[in-house]
């Protein structure tokens, strides 16, 4: 999901939302824990000015 930010005075940043990616990895340090893959679910927001860039 792409969200433009705010009108600021030039301040905003615009966000980039990756919610509820689930990734199979195998997960652990010693070899009894990396036996079987488990399900993790990221969620993450990226900050960054977008819309000054595509004006390049």
């Amino acid at each position: 999901m792409w969200t433009a930010g705010a009108t600021c005075g030039g301040a905003c940043m615009d966000k980039i939302h990756i919610r509820d990616l689930q990734v199979r990895c195998v997960v652990g340090i010693y070899p009894e824990e990396r036996t079987a893959k488990q399900d993790v679910i990221i969620n993450v927001t990226l900050h960054a000015d977008y819309i000054g860039r595509a004006h390049v």
